[in-house]
């Protein structure tokens, strides 16, 4: 069998670095066209977490139907900052961003903590008559929960009319 060498000619040369600078261009737009979807993944929509949030809410003590409801979506940080909060150093770990899109629930009514409440000793327990809540607006997760006493006034991002 004979076999003939191919030497390289610069217009090979030229025609195999083009090929290979088109490939690698394909495979990186394809990437990147894939984590840009996957990154943008859709929320659910105000009735499902909604529902979701109320049937929290009667787990964590509220009693009967809600007297008054506010409904709020925004980000993650723009959430914690008038509660006077913020994402720790750790949160990322936990897919906490500062840009996640969350769903605030306060619900006003006749509540009863189910959870554990720590209050000053010698002193009646506090009375509460709302319940507020964040969730994961992509799946409907609980982020954070916060019982809020009688006559406290909340931020005004906050405040149920």
């Amino acid at each position: 069998m004979n076999s003939k060498k191919v030497s390289p000619t610069p217009t090979r040369i030229f025609l195999s670095a083009v090929f290979l600078i088109l490939i690698v261009i394909s495979v990186s737009v394809g990437l990147w066209q894939y984590n840009a979807s996957a990154s943008e993944l859709g929320t659910l929509d105000d009735a499902s977490l909604h529902k979701k949030a109320l049937a929290l809410a009667h787990k964590l003590g509220l009693e009967g139907e809600p007297r008054a409801e506010k409904m709020v979506r925004m980000n993650l940080a723009q959430a914690e900052k008038p509660l006077g909060s913020k994402l720790g150093k750790d949160a990322g770990q936990f897919g906490l961003t500062a840009n996640m899109p969350v769903f605030v629930y306060v619900v006003r009514g006749k509540v009863e903590p189910t959870s554990i409440v720590e209050y000053p000793p010698n002193k009646p327990p506090p009375t509460y008559d709302r319940i507020l809540l964040i969730l994961n607006a992509r799946n409907g997760r609980l982020i954070t929960r916060g019982y809020i006493y009688t006559n406290a006034e909340l931020p005004t991002e906050f405040q149920i009319p």
